[in-house]
């Protein structure tokens, strides 16, 4: 015999959604008869109704079918200590008994020792949830002790918390629950109390997943049924709830609360929305005439209204069909109205930061704004479905035995990964190692038609892209704006236990959201120092401004921010982030693609390029304004004048480029080579004699690793983390960041000393800084570190 033993109906009075209580709804408007008709419809052979300390609904089934039902309240008990709540599901007791229920409830114990003494069969509803916020790792144990039964599977909760609170109970010992009365001072209940037995409900409020969820247990009448339960003699069965259901089950309560009042919640034809989603019934003839002329009457540009006579007509096909899959077509629905909405302030945003109208810009996309508020909903319920997971982490470290314990999924947020940069040259090869070590590891990005998806690590975890541009000042970078609902759901369905971001734009937004939905740690990596490369970039107060504002707050939200270099661990601090959040991010290199070369393989790199054999200089990465380019370029023509004869090859692409080319054309003493596929980067290093890197707004400076690793000197600026990658008079010299002079002065002492032994030993000792402090076998090891940590 089948049963749903989590049922409300409309004598339930007191939500525990907040917009619900906002509204001024009770729990349910599902009738008695309703839920036992629908239930009886859906395999079950019995039916109770479990309405918050009241027993109305169902005693008015029990009056109309006595032979299929049986009594049940969720009954809210108190710890006299502390007033922590925790409800309790009750069956088979008389009306009689139920004053006495009410009663007792005030004190778990004394409720417990009732339901005992009267063998009542009970258990203890949704474990982990904090009914009033107070529910802690000590009132779990105490639970323990005191009920042997309890909901393994409850309806309105998720799959991740339904499953662990199984898995923690059904690993409970002997030896474990002596340490806990010993602990707690409880007298245990039951012969064997370490073995805890499960039932299941729906706990549906909306009436839309009534008899989804149940119990299952041999027997041929409800006596045997309820001395089954009592003894806990039962299987559990069926769905788990995810966001979006949850999401239209308080959306159709709100509905019903609405159409009982007369309340104006919206027009007709919404109505006629809603009963398709929520009902089984059809559009009238009446109405789908209307509809017609709707669609007729509506403008092409209308987005909101075409968007709702599609799901109208999507859901007239689907009419007969279960719940669920008509709640799906819904979803789609509203996530593809959110992808128009959220283009739309994308298009204002590309428009008007071309002329860089940036009040503008700000001022229309606000003007969309209010229409986001469709995905609200969905966001909330998110977050109410893991509201007790930093409770499940505790109890399962605190009553687990190691050997449940599974490694640590990571997704990795970036919005840039088939770019020219250190951040895309990061993810990637991490990526591919993580791969190969049977890491759980994923990186989320999304990927426009436009990329090589060839050049993409297997673990891409890919998102719909809704819109994308380009960034002013950043021309060759391309910002990509995810599709919000669609994102959150495979999120949702991958469930990670850490979120790592690189990079502050929308994927990272994304990223940021749902760790703090899914209540999860976020480690934001602080890859680039976006305040100080625009200040070099632009000139534009305003801007300036916002982008401070915006940084400061996005890497605030984060639970740790990683630099790369001692040097920005500081500067964080002086931006007035908690030093204690501020943790080390290791780099490596992969030495497959980067290591020395011999004479035969830089002549031929050389002769490619049409390089005689004069010194070569090298720079690699981005080529942009904030890079500090010209100090070089300048002190390499100032040499060449002098008579020192040398190159300086530009190995790269971006938005400063163009310029460059334009300003030295004609001038064989500089070479540039555009983009360079990654794999042949390390041919171009290995051409080289010095390696130059004088910007001043690096994080790190990946390029200043590689060069290194392929036995090559640097030259690196003093500001910034590139000068802490090198051992200064060792691998490599600091120079003085603007200092022409100071350039000049350190090249000619490198390359143009006529005992090239320091030259000779810079190159040898630079090949084993980045063995000893940069290998990916650490990097793997422990990917974040305190600051304190040897390398």
């Amino acid at each position: 015999m089948k049963a749903d033993l989590h049922v409300h109906s409309i004598y339930s009075n007191h939500p525990s959604d907040w917009f619900l209580q906002r509204l001024g709804a009770g729990e349910s408007y599902s009738k008695p008869k309703y839920i036992y008709k629908t239930a009886m419809a859906r395999g079950m052979d019995m039916v109770t109704i479990t309405d918050h300390n009241n027993i109305d609904g169902i005693m008015e089934l029990r009056k109309k079918y006595p032979e299929t039902t049986f009594t049940g309240v969720e009954s809210t008990a108190y710890f006299p200590e502390d007033g922590c709540k925790v409800h309790i599901l009750i069956y088979g007791f008389e009306e009689k008994h139920f004053e006495k229920i009410e009663n007792k409830r005030k004190n778990i114990y004394e409720l417990r020792d009732y339901l005992a003494k009267k063998k009542f069969p009970h258990a203890v509803a949704h474990p982990v949830y904090a009914v009033n916020g107070r529910l802690s790792v000590a009132h779990f144990e105490k639970l323990i002790l005191l009920f042997n039964v309890f909901e393994g599977i409850n309806g309105e909760k998720n799959l991740r918390t339904n499953k662990a609170v199984m898995e923690i109970l059904s690993g409970l010992t002997k030896e474990k629950i002596h340490e806990l009365k010993d602990k707690h001072g409880i007298e245990p209940v039951g012969k064997h109390p370490w073995q805890k037995k499960f039932i299941a409900g729906s706990d549906d409020s909306a009436g839309l997943f009534i008899g989804k969820t149940y119990t299952e247990a041999y027997s041929l009448s409800a006596d045997q049924f309820l001395s089954r339960l009592r003894k806990g003699e039962c299987d559990v069965a069926g769905r788990s709830n995810d966001f979006a259901s949850l999401a239209f089950s308080v959306y159709k309560v709100a509905w019903d609360y609405t159409e009982k009042k007369n309340k104006k919640f919206g027009s007709k034809f919404i109505g006629n929305v809603n009963d398709l989603i929520f009902d089984t019934g059809s559009l009238s003839l009446m109405n789908k005439i209307k509809l017609k002329g709707y669609n007729v009457t509506v403008r092409d540009d209308d987005v909101i209204s075409r968007k709702i006579i599609e799901l109208v007509k999507k859901l007239e096909e689907v009419k007969d069909a279960d719940p669920e899959i008509r709640i799906k077509i819904a979803f789609d629905s509203f996530s593809n109205l959110t992808d128009e909405l959220v283009k739309n302030i994308g298009i204002y945003l590309r428009d008007n930061l071309k002329d860089m109208d940036v009040v503008n810009s700000f001022m229309k996309a606000v003007t969309v704004l209010p229409a986001l508020f469709l995905t609200t909903p969905f966001i909330t319920a998110m977050n109410y479905l893991f509201r007790d997971r930093e409770l499940i982490r505790k109890l399962k470290n605190k009553l687990l035995p190691e050997s449940k314990k599974v490694r640590t999924k990571v997704l990795w947020f970036t919005d840039t990964i088939d770019d020219l940069n250190g951040v895309s040259a990061t993810l990637k090869e991490y990526s591919n190692f993580a791969y190969e070590e049977g890491l759980n590891v994923k990186i989320a990005a999304c990927i426009t038609e436009n990329e090589n998806r060839d050049n993409l690590p297997p673990n891409i975890f890919e998102l719909n892209s809704v819109f994308d541009f380009h960034m002013p000042y950043y021309e060759s970078y391309t910002l990509k704006v995810p599709s919000l609902l669609e994102s959150l759901r495979a999120i949702y369905d991958y469930d990670p236990d850490e979120i790592y971001i690189s990079t502050p734009g929308f994927v990272g937004l994304v990223g940021l959201l749902a760790a703090k939905l899914l209540k999860i740690p976020s480690i934001n990596i602080f890859h680039t120092d976006f305040e100080k490369q625009l200040a070099k970039i632009a000139d534009d107060d305003l801007l300036n401004i916002m982008m401070k504002s915006y940084i400061r707050w996005f890497y605030d939200k984060s639970d740790i921010i990683a630099s790369p270099a001692l040097e920005y661990k500081y500067i964080l601090e002086e931006y007035g982030f908690d030093n204690r959040k501020i943790k080390r991010f290791r780099r490596w290199v992969n030495e497959s693609v980067f290591y020395p070369g011999g004479d035969e393989e830089k002549t031929k790199v050389r002769e490619y390029f049409n390089l005689n054999g004069k010194p070569l200089l090298l720079f690699t990465g981005r080529i942009s304004k904030d890079k500090n380019l010209n100090v070089v370029f300048d002190s390499v023509h100032e040499l060449n004048k002098s008579g020192k004869k040398l190159n300086l090859m530009i190995a790269g692409d971006g938005p400063y480029l163009k310029e460059l080319k334009l300003k030295y054309s004609g001038s064989d003493e500089f070479v540039f080579t555009g983009k360079i596929d990654r794999g042949k980067l390390g041919d171009v290093y290995r051409a080289a004699d010095l390696f130059v890197f004088p910007s001043e707004t690096d994080t790190f400076g990946m390029s200043v690793l590689e060069a290194q690793a392929c036995g090559i000197p640097c030259l690196v600026s003093g500001v910034g983390g590139p000068r802490e990658i090198i051992i200064n008079n060792n691998t490599g010299l600091v120079v003085e960041s603007n200092s022409k002079e100071e350039w000049k002065e350190k090249i000619s002492s490198l390359l143009f000393n006529e005992s090239d032994d320091e030259y000779s030993n810079m190159k040898i000792k630079s090949v084993e800084n980045v063995r000893h402090r940069y290998s990916l076998e650490k990097a793997l090891k422990k990917l974040i570190v305190d600051f304190d940590e040897v390398s």
